[in-house]
């Protein structure tokens, strides 16, 4: 499992591409027939293990199988819209985790999320 760090703007588009490497070997995992997930939280752990998660303040956001970027060379990118990057500038959680089509799950890389805050907070024409 990766950590990694990503930060966005409060209220700005943003797009995180994540290729997804096997741990053993690090080779791409082929993520033609697998669903990715996307969440950020406030908190890790929130939610009792088996639960719904509704604790997310982003996501979860799902890459289905067809919605990869490159599926066979295990990328995978997440579109975030302003509207879901408007929340409190703070440090945020996040994870990526993937789902094979024999429901094994695997945590791919967790990390802090971080929303700054921005200068301008409305453009109009």
């Amino acid at each position: 499992m990766t950590t990694n760090r990503l930060s966005i703007y409060r209220g700005d588009d943003g797009s995180f591409p994540f290729t997804i490497t096997d741990p053993d070997t690090g080779l791409p995992v082929n993520l033609t027939t697998y669903t990715v997930f996307f969440t950020v939280k406030a908190a890790k752990n929130s939610t009792a293990a088996g639960s719904l998660d509704t604790t997310a303040v982003i996501g979860p956001k799902t890459n289905a199988p067809g919605g990869h970027t490159s599926p066979t060379t295990g990328v995978t990118t997440f579109a975030l819209s302003h509207t879901e990057t408007a929340i409190a500038p703070g440090t945020y959680y996040y994870d990526v985790e993937y789902v094979s089509a024999t429901s094994v799950v695997k945590t791919y890389i967790v990390g802090e999320f971080v929303v700054l805050p921005e200068v301008t907070t409305k453009i109009a024409p």
